[in-house]
């Protein structure tokens, strides 16, 4: 049940993200490019090891989110590769802020 409900606010994380993009709310000088999803998803992950490596669970969040829209944008077979993705770096970290975007409860 913890693994659905996990599953679940991580789409709507992502179906979020990707509403508000369409808006045209991302309007800053750092906003990444979604024209090239691979650039994207490369850049997220880079992202994703240096926010690990630093603590950063806000940024660790954002990286995430990021791939994973990149590598729906590039087919949406990749969901649950994405959704994979989170679960295990929600499971490995002991950082409060993971654990709560992913809807994990820590004993």
């Amino acid at each position: 049940m913890k693994r659905f409900f996990g599953v679940a606010f991580a789409l709507l994380i992502v179906f979020s993200v990707m509403g508000q993009m369409k808006k045209g709310v991302s309007s800053s000088k750092n906003a990444p490019d979604f024209a090239f999803p691979d650039k994207v998803e490369l850049t997220a992950m880079r992202d994703l090891d240096a926010a690990l490596k630093s603590g950063n669970g806000p940024a660790v969040v954002n990286a995430l989110v990021r791939a994973g829209l990149a590598k729906t944008a590039v087919s949406t077979d990749s969901l649950p590769v994405v959704i994979s993705q989170i679960d295990m770096v929600a499971g490995q970290s002991d950082d409060v802020e993971i654990g709560r975007a992913s809807c994990r409860e820590r004993v």
